[in-house]
């Protein structure tokens, strides 16, 4: 029973270690676009563009190493039969960065009470972590937990069932000064598997 327990620390160790890497490497990608949203809500500046550029490049590159490392099919196989596909609307376990990244900053692009759209719970996860920062406080929020950024200024929700019946939900929520209330609640509603 022990070695049972051993064995899953280590892989939640392992688990926490990636998820941390994932994180930094996509507040280091969206960073900006946080911090823009909050000081000019409904407006993008300039470093938008080029922090969008950013990304994009990131991506092209990453994309063409992860082609060159890739197996040569042979002549006669297609490459798409050699791409694994997902049954019809499953998500996958791994979060998209482009769709992280839109929710890190649809949260932050205005005040108010409003949605931001659909993701799965890694992208909702992987999300919250980007928005509040590796150092976040995990705090007790009803019967399970919150995480609010080392300034107080941001906090993350993660999903759970609302009980107005709306579904299940993660917030992101944001206030211009700590000990203020929150001036921005954005909700993503969840697609389970």
């Amino acid at each position: 029973m022990s070695g049972v327990a051993d064995q899953f620390v280590a892989l939640a160790d392992r688990l926490s270690t990636y998820l941390r890497k994932y994180v930094q490497e996509v507040h280091a990608q969206a960073g900006h676009l946080i911090d823009s949203g909050l000081r000019v809500p409904q407006e993008l500046l300039d470093s938008d563009a080029v922090g969008a550029g950013q990304i994009r490049d990131a991506m092209r590159a990453e994309n063409s190493a992860a082609r060159k490392d890739a197996i040569e099919p042979d002549r006669g196989t297609r490459a798409e039969a050699l791409t694994p596909q997902l049954p019809e609307g499953q998500r996958p376990i791994f979060p998209d960065r482009q769709n992280v990244a839109k929710i890190v900053h649809s949260a932050g692009a205005r005040r108010g009470n409003f949605g931001i759209g659909e993701g799965g719970r890694a992208e909702a996860d992987a999300a919250g972590l980007a928005w509040v920062g590796v150092d976040a406080r995990r705090l007790p929020y009803g019967d399970t937990y919150r995480l609010v950024s080392k300034d107080g200024l941001r906090q993350y929700r993660p999903p759970q069932q609302k009980p107005s019946g709306r579904g299940v939900e993660a917030n992101y929520e944001w206030r211009s000064e700590s000990g203020r209330h929150w001036e921005s609640n954005a909700h993503l509603v969840i697609q389970e598997r």
